[in-house]
């Protein structure tokens, strides 16, 4: 067997086992959003708790072995069952737990590309993980898919998924809670870091830049955002967030104008001056450089 191969095993079997490793000794902490919406963090994608009479609305179900100790932060909040999933994208640290909520009579919601992905085997381009992420179980996949946007009407609040193509992955939906101002991006926003756009699954920086400014017409300036990773933010965070892409972007661009290809725009390192304050997160600047090369030049010139 060739290194090579043996090098995509061992990126398969990583990727395919994350979920249960990021699990380990995991603490999930909860954090109030507005009247009877919360946030909990720890061992996956931050998740939203809409509680209250008609039952617990639930964004995002980080990873399986971790719902004991999710159901435990939830009943902390309310007594109330979980009876509503929606998943703001496909990839595995956000709806690794949905068979658990399932089994335990929750409908899982989410556009129909996350069905798609989550129900076969995924390739995982580089620069992420590379390898393959497995199909999660059938009791995992979402049993009522939209296209566009949805709306549901639960314990009193409105709530608007907005489907936006292509910007994290091309399964990407922000879900916004009309009265209490509060929007979760899901992985469109790291509040923590540069973002980490899939270009395999549809990813693209230009999508990621007009979901970002979509997001500021959701809520006002007072109004609550939570990542899909980090902590709380605020929509003036999204502001210099959406900022920073644009200064990524324009000069990423500028180098691939002159003709660089994407090791050599990598090796000119044209945001070393960002990583400072946007590369404290899991994504740091060589992999940015090429999620904005790989979003801006052809499939044909993009490097392994």
């Amino acid at each position: 067997m060739s290194l090579r191969k043996i090098m995509q095993l061992a990126a398969t079997a990583a990727f395919a086992l994350a979920p249960i490793a990021a699990s380990a000794q995991t603490e999930i902490t909860t954090a109030p959003v507005a009247n009877n919406l919360y946030m909990l963090q720890g061992g996956g994608g931050n998740i939203a708790i809409l509680a209250g009479e008609d039952g617990v609305f639930l964004v995002d179900t980080q990873v399986a072995p971790l719902f004991e100790r999710i159901t435990a932060a939830i009943d902390e909040v309310t007594n109330q069952p979980v009876t509503y999933v929606l998943n703001t994208h496909w990839h595995h640290d956000h709806t690794h737990g949905n068979g658990n909520f399932n089994d335990a009579g929750a409908v899982i919601i989410a556009h129909e590309n996350v069905r798609r992905r989550v129900s076969a085997k995924q390739i995982i381009t580089p620069p992420m993980s590379g390898g393959e992420a497995p199909a999660l179980p059938k009791n995992a996949w979402p049993e009522v898919t939209f296209s566009d946007k949805i709306t549901l009407h639960l314990n009193g609040e409105e709530i608007r998924a907005h489907y936006f193509a292509s910007a994290h992955t091309d399964g990407d939906v922000m879900v916004h809670f009309v009265n209490a101002d509060a929007l979760h991006m899901g992985d469109i926003y790291f509040s923590n870091g540069y973002p980490n756009i899939d270009v395999g699954s549809g990813g693209n920086i230009d999508a990621m830049i007009r979901a970002h400014e979509f997001a500021l017409t959701l809520v006002s300036d007072k109004g609550k955002i939570i990542p899909g990773h980090g902590d709380l933010a605020t929509p003036t965070d999204v502001a210099e967030y959406i900022n920073m892409l644009k200064t990524v972007r324009t000069r990423v661009a500028a180098l691939i104008d002159e003709g660089l290809s994407q090791s050599e725009v990598v090796a000119q390192r044209p945001i070393a001056d960002l990583e400072t304050r946007w590369g404290q997160g899991y994504i740091k600047q060589d992999r940015m450089v090429i999620q904005a090369y790989k979003s801006l030049a052809p499939r044909s010139e993009w490097e392994d």
